[in-house]
């Protein structure tokens, strides 16, 4: 798996390549996944990569919390974000 972060203007990008080429995958063809478990410490891995994202505002975008006086935006509404 590769994550890709990267901002742009106070931007942050994100992009997920989930495809890996193992050599007896070219040689003899892709196997089928049947195992999409996600183990428990991987899962909290995740978790812990997306709360320090939160905390780093990186979602503000797309999950804004908008400043009392119209300014514009001034955080994550972590909340909102739970319920995406």
């Amino acid at each position: 798996m590769l994550l890709l972060v990267t901002s742009e203007n106070g931007r942050y990008m994100y992009r997920i390549n989930m495809v890996q080429r193992y050599f007896s995958d070219k040689e003899e063809g892709p196997k089928t996944r049947k195992d999409a478990t996600i183990s428990h410490e991987a899962w909290g891995g995740i978790v812990a990569l997306i709360n320090s994202l939160i905390n780093k505002e990186a979602f503000a975008v797309n999950f804004p919390v908008k400043c009392d006086d119209g300014a514009g935006v001034i955080g994550t509404n972590a909340e909102n974000m739970t319920l995406a």
